[in-house]
């Protein structure tokens, strides 16, 4: 008995020792921590609080480096849940040259009931680019590198066939951060964890249709499902012969939920679904 006392003993002191995990850091927050290659300020944390309406970013020593409010515009409301748990598009020199912090939010029009808006903005609050009015479709964005420092800004609308593609002034510090969890940069020819487009229809209150594509040499692939509490309530497996899945989504009480691509362990863009009753 004594002999496998020791015996146990010594394989946990083995294991400790070989240990490399260490608590670093604990930060509270409901949304996902990124790490943004920032081209004049270096690499930092991003989250969002949304408590206290603040994008907050970090030093990589985890001290606070700098705190934006959310930029109020007139007749507008800011939806929270628009950042997809994620700060979006979130760069310095992409959209312009100065040494401003730029990101893409969704507002709700307080005049028009079912009015959605897109804004540029920076971190004074000045509306860099207001990309009109989502009533009926859906948005999505992307930012593509065309060539070595080319880049532009797609924005689809779903589910009718509209492309706008708008040429950027500036350009992105691309090296080992520098990926769809950055700024959603997807490169052509390149991209690691395959493509995904909105949900249609969305709402949906049945079934919804989701088009994706995977690359050629995915060796496991699945659609992840999650609620607002960051649950996950379905994954998937796919197949990358195919082109689209279907998702019954009367299993799913209403409300809002988020989903993503996950092949060979690299997530996609997650994006927003609405399920109604």
């Amino acid at each position: 008995m004594n002999k496998h006392i020791l015996a146990a003993s010594l394989l946990i002191a083995s294991f400790s020792a070989n240990a490399q995990i260490v608590l670093e850091k604990t930060l509270t927050s409901n949304t996902y921590i990124q790490v943004v290659n920032f081209a004049i300020s270096g690499k930092k944390l991003v989250t969002y609080d949304t408590l206290a309406k603040q994008i907050k970013l970090f030093n990589t020593d985890y001290s606070l480096w700098k705190s934006i409010p959310i930029p109020s515009i007139p007749n507008y409301t800011h939806e929270t849940y628009s950042l997809d748990y994620r700060v979006p598009f979130i760069s310095e020199t992409l959209f312009n040259s100065d040494n401003l912090i730029e990101f893409i939010l969704l507002y709700h029009s307080q005049i028009v009931g079912n009015q959605n808006n897109y804004f540029l903005l920076n971190e004074k609050g000045d509306v860099l680019q207001d990309f009109g009015p989502q009533i009926s479709n859906s948005y999505s964005f992307d930012v593509m590198k065309f060539s070595k420092n080319e880049y532009k800004l797609v924005v689809r609308e779903w589910p009718s066939t509209v492309n706008r593609i708008y040429s950027l002034p500036g350009s992105l510090p691309c090296d080992d951060v520098c990926d769809n969890s950055n700024v959603g940069l997807k490169e052509i020819n390149n991209n690691s964890t395959g493509g995904i487009v909105e949900a249609i229809p969305n709402p949906s209150s049945n079934t919804v249709t989701i088009t994706y594509s995977l690359p050629s040499n995915v060796r496991a692939s699945s659609l992840d499902i999650f609620n607002s509490n960051g649950q996950k309530v379905k994954s998937v497996s796919l197949d990358r012969h195919s082109k689209q899945i279907v998702i019954d989504n009367r299993e799913f009480p209403s409300g809002m939920y988020f989903y993503s691509i996950v092949a060979d362990g690299m997530q996609s863009t997650v994006r927003k679904m609405i399920v109604v009753k």
